[in-house]
């Protein structure tokens, strides 16, 4: 079950195509477009240690931080869905026991 879908519309330095968060009921997934390609990031609700919101004028980005120290951070999020997106991670690990 797809909880919330959220394409960043703000290019960041590196992409040549916006990526997209998408919240299931067990993972949070990233999709980098490439192409003719996607590369695919999931992690477990249970494996999510800290999430972080930093806002800009305009956009957001999003920084989820795994119990193995990755990494995966989003940027040229709008504003209020990147707010949206990290209350319902946080509810969702509640729900997972985290």
């Amino acid at each position: 079950m797809i909880f919330m879908r959220l394409k960043a519309t703000h290019i960041g330095s590196g992409e040549m195509l916006p990526p997209t968060l998408i919240l299931t009921d067990r993972a949070l997934v990233r999709e980098d477009p490439e192409g003719l390609s996607k590369h695919t990031v999931e992690v477990p609700l249970d494996q999510i240690a800290s999430v972080q919101l930093t806002e800009y004028l305009m956009y957001a980005t999003l920084r989820v931080v795994t119990e193995g120290g990755d990494v995966i951070e989003t940027k040229g999020l709008p504003k209020q869905e990147a707010k949206d997106l990290q209350d319902l991670i946080g509810e969702a690990r509640k729900i997972h026991g985290r």
